[in-house]
């Protein structure tokens, strides 16, 4: 995510608490007063001004997609669909 410890330092107003949880360099959360909804999309590809443009998959999640994709031609069951999202 781009620029996530601003975002981090926006949504919470005690800096100090930020700054010594990402020294440790480990996963946490904080529990904020007021909670808001923030999507994020994971792209490897977009169309944009008549051109396709491709990124690195720095997740590794397009390879099981694509070679589930590959394997099978036909219709794909909502049990594979779930599969694949897994």
């Amino acid at each position: 995510m781009e620029k996530a410890l601003e975002l981090a330092k926006y949504l919470v107003p005690d800096l100090d608490k930020v700054d010594a949880k990402l020294r440790k360099k480990e996963r946490f959360t904080i529990n904020l007063k007021n909670p808001i909804p923030i999507y994020v999309s994971y792209f490897t590809c977009e169309y944009v001004n008549d051109r396709l443009n491709f990124y690195d998959d720095v997740y590794g999640l397009d390879k099981p997609i694509i070679e589930f994709l590959y394997k099978t031609n036909t219709v794909i069951s909502e049990h594979d669909q779930n599969q694949v999202r897994n």
